[in-house]
């Protein structure tokens, strides 16, 4: 196990470092799976795709998160009622609907930027969304540059 940590870590760090994703690493296999149990195994609507993809792609990722997570923590970029991705915080603990109307109102009235995303498919979020306005807001709001 030993002889993996040093070039896992060097690929992982080179990655990070360049900003670039090796295109072997978003690669996939992909079946179908049930969406639910008990639903009709006949039926394709039933069923929604399920990728397999390289251990290395998961560590990068979950690395990724990880500093991410810690970046926005660290510079107080994260709204203080954020529950999501979080550790020790619940989306049960922000008195969900009540608090998210709130503060949309209180956004609207203060003229700030406000965005409400209710997708249960976050790839579907990324499917609707003006891709250079994210770039853009990502990298000079929260001063990201593509490298960690």
């Amino acid at each position: 196990m030993d002889l993996l940590v040093s070039p896992i870590t060097s690929i992982v760090n080179e990655s990070l470092g360049s900003g670039v994703f090796l295109t072997s690493l978003k690669e996939g296999v992909a079946h179908p799976s049930l969406k639910k149990s008990a639903t009709d195994y006949e039926d394709f609507v039933c069923y929604r795709p399920d990728t397999n993809t390289a251990f290395l792609s998961k560590l990068l990722e979950r690395v990724v998160a990880t500093q991410t997570r810690n970046y926005l923590l660290e510079k107080n970029l994260m709204p203080l009622m954020q529950s999501a991705y979080r550790q020790h915080y619940s989306t049960q603990t922000a008195l969900e609907l009540l608090r998210v109307v709130n503060d949309i109102l209180l956004a609207i009235d203060s003229k700030q930027d406000m965005v409400l995303i209710l997708l249960s498919d976050l790839s579907s979020a990324f499917d609707t969304i003006d891709h250079a306005l994210l770039t853009d807001r990502v990298r000079h709001h929260y001063g990201f540059d593509g490298r960690f």
